[in-house]
């Protein structure tokens, strides 16, 4: 392994720089995962990232499932037509109410009799 030309002048190699550029070299889904992780040296970014990768391999790739509306979330009701109010009632009453009305004043002039 050639060493790095950046660090090749200094006394002590950087193992930031080193771990670094190995995250650059991962794919995105597994760089995000290990950057997460914050790793301290080189061997523990690989060991996260054989782990992600393994995990990955198993499961397969990531499904996205499009975010429900929750009660905190604004809803556009643009979309929908303006709802009317509903027609009034031919009749205020019940048809029995009417019925009842329309006994009575044939019961009143049967007793006034």
């Amino acid at each position: 392994m050639l060493p790095d030309p950046v660090s090749s002048y200094e006394f002590r190699p950087d193992l930031v720089h080193y771990t670094t550029k190995f995250l650059d070299g991962l794919e995105q889904g597994v760089r995000i995962l290990v950057a997460i992780q914050q790793p301290r040296d080189l061997d523990t970014a690989y060991s996260l990232a054989l782990l992600y990768e393994e995990i990955r391999d198993e499961c397969g790739p990531p499904t996205v499932v499009p975010p429900q509306p929750t009660m905190f979330q604004r809803r556009s009701y643009a979309s929908l037509a303006p709802l009317q109010p509903p027609a009034p009632p031919t009749r205020w009453v019940s048809k029995l109410v009417e019925e009842k009305k329309a006994i009575e004043p044939q019961r009143g002039a049967a007793v006034n009799r």
